[in-house]
């Protein structure tokens, strides 16, 4: 429940059982983080770099409060090559663009969202630096496609979802985050259980402020 306290005694004892805990599969750690989520959601990928293939794996939560800028996910995409910080941020950051940030369900964002990469280097290839890397071209792509499963994934889950919907000529592509404000505050101001509705209403108001102006009335 949002704006509700986590007792910091359950909090501390989960932590301690998660670090005593024995090694898990991913589809394990994918069922770890659904909330509202009807199904695990993860995906995989691979690409050559010089002379090894490497891969590229990611888990995903979400079906509720989607909408552009992220909307209210969890993300988690390992890859066992090797990535210099620099270059793995810029092609993350690339490759949520048309992805994660490009998605919408219900036209509510969140106050909450995240997408991590991690890159371990256990392929024991040279690490990538930059774009002038071998296989610098090869990993972005992967990356890339890694995102748009897991991001249709997070869709075709969406809380009370029976059809999905693409924007092929990416329409929206260029500022995908301002197509679902105009009917936010409106579906906000409709809902009957307000204590369940705290993270949206919270969320609205945060974008009101970003973009300007405070919440509109419906």
């Amino acid at each position: 429940m949002i704006g509700v306290p986590l007792p910091i005694d359950k909090a501390e004892a989960g932590l301690d059982a998660a670090f005593a805990a024995t090694p898990c599969g991913w589809e394990d750690a994918a069922a770890t983080i659904m909330t509202t989520d009807t199904f695990t959601k993860g995906a995989v990928t691979t690409a050559v770099i010089g002379d090894r293939t490497v891969t590229l794996v990611g888990i995903i939560r979400g079906s509720g409060m989607i909408a552009p800028d992220m909307a209210t996910m969890l993300g988690f995409i390992f890859t066992d090559t090797a990535v210099e910080p620099a270059f793995l941020q810029a092609a993350l950051s690339k490759a949520n663009a048309p992805s994660f940030s490009c998605i919408t369900v219900d036209s509510d964002t969140s106050t909450s969202d995240t997408v991590l990469a991690f890159a371990t280097g256990k392929a024991g290839d040279a690490p990538l630096g930059d774009d002038d890397s071998i296989g610098a071209d090869a990993f972005r792509a992967a990356l890339v496609d890694l995102c748009h499963q897991l991001a249709l994934l997070v869709v075709r889950d969406g809380e009370g979802a029976t059809e999905a919907d693409r924007d092929p000529g990416n329409r929206r592509r260029q500022r995908p985050q301002r197509t679902p404000h105009r009917d936010e505050h409106r579906q906000l101001a409709s809902g009957q259980d307000g204590g369940r509705r705290r993270g949206r209403q919270l969320g609205a108001c945060r974008d009101g402020r970003r973009q300007g102006g405070g919440a509109r009335r419906p």
